[in-house]
């Protein structure tokens, strides 16, 4: 879905975020928009042909639409966020679909005082230790955390917590990439 397209701003893409959570009459709405927008993009994923004719300049804003409408009575989207959709596409933004969804998300963590945060491990997480970590990070940053993890087998040993634009790195890597920039440090002198 993403290519060679427009980039938009953050500005952009989070004022279209912030209208589809204000349009919103609750908590529950909001989450089904939000539901609702993944289902689109993972048929936008599912379907290159799909994605290929709505990032196309070749085919016409009426005929995208018209096939948003159909789209949405198929996937049952909420008409609102059919509605919304038409909108990105008559003020080709559609591009910008997936940073919105991600601003939108943003949004919705900040309502219930959650964050994301990933964890990049050397070797997967065993179900326990998720749970610990989860609580740990709950503790520490004083919201309910969304984790996610991941493996990064270049990190050799140990992990790197990645959230809100922080990196807390304890990982073998990161502690040799240090030590390395120290001793750099003591040699210049």
């Amino acid at each position: 879905m993403s290519g060679s397209g427009p980039v938009f701003s953050q500005r952009i893409t989070s004022r279209y975020a912030r209208a589809l959570f204000q349009s919103a009459s609750d908590k529950a709405a909001r989450k089904t928009y939000d539901k609702h927008i993944e289902t689109l993009q993972q048929a936008l994923s599912e379907n290159t042909n799909l994605a290929t004719f709505f990032h196309s300049p070749l085919v016409d804003r009426e005929a995208k639409t018209q096939v948003l409408t159909q789209l949405g009575e198929r996937l049952s989207l909420d008409s609102v966020v059919v509605s919304f959709l038409k909108v990105l596409v008559m003020n080709k933004r559609f591009e910008g679909l997936s940073q919105i969804l991600q601003d939108y998300q943003a949004l919705l963590r900040e309502e219930e005082n959650r964050q994301e945060v990933i964890v990049k491990s050397a070797t997967p997480l065993t179900p326990t230790q998720v749970k610990d970590l989860t609580k740990v990070l709950e503790t520490h940053f004083q919201s309910k955390i969304d984790l996610k993890t991941e493996e990064a087998p270049e990190l050799i040993g140990g992990f790197q917590i990645h959230t809100q634009g922080q990196l807390i790195d304890g990982s073998l890597i990161g502690t040799l990439q240090s030590l390395a920039r120290n001793l750099e440090g003591t040699s210049q002198l």
